[in-house]
């Protein structure tokens, strides 16, 4: 599902925020259709920036309003920071105030630099939207997709080489059940 609108939120996290109404509704309405087609609904994931009024406060909102109608659900954040120089003059305020949303709401925060991706790059590799929406899949594939057998990895890259992402996949062998059951019977 996705959600089109004209204008942003004017790089502003409070105008995101506040003024996120037909956004977070629309949202809300498709998370509940899905859920309710699925045999297990237990975790949302959100992929978003921090930077711009949208990603940081339509953002938060969404997260808040998910946490208050889907208490059971698990919140997992993707999100990329911005630049340290600075793309917006607010950009380091919505980060802030997206991060103490992220850790009020969220089950688990998958936090990516931009930074990181200019400085790890080689010399001759230019930065582009689609160079680090790559590695960010990569790192998500790499955590979402754990598996128990040898075999697995083969068929997991497989599929995702159609997409041109290759992936480090790592092996599970033990889950904590007993941490998981007691934050799910602290949200109650």
């Amino acid at each position: 599902h996705t959600y089109v609108e004209q204008s942003g939120r004017g790089g502003n996290w409070a105008y995101g925020y506040n003024h996120a109404e037909s956004a977070t509704e629309w949202c809300l309405d498709n998370l509940r259709k899905v859920g309710e087609a699925c045999d297990v609904f237990d975790t949302v994931y959100l992929f978003h920036s921090l930077c711009g009024g949208t990603g940081s406060g339509v953002g938060s909102k969404l997260m808040e309003m998910i946490r208050d109608d889907f208490r059971r659900v698990d919140i997992a954040s993707v999100c990329v920071a911005p630049f340290s120089y600075g793309e917006s003059p607010l950009q380091h305020y919505n980060a802030v105030l997206t991060a103490q949303s992220l850790k009020e709401h969220c089950d688990l925060v998958m936090w990516f630099w931009n930074d990181w991706f200019c400085s790890n790059k080689s010399k001759d590799e230019k930065v582009s939207i689609a160079n680090i929406n790559a590695s960010i899949v990569e790192a998500v594939a790499g955590v979402l997709l754990p598996y128990q057998e040898p075999v697995m990895h083969d068929i997991i890259q497989e599929e995702l080489e159609k997409y041109g992402v290759h992936v480090s996949v790592i092996q599970v062998t033990t889950v904590d059940v007993e941490g998981e059951e007691y934050r799910r019977k602290e949200r109650e």
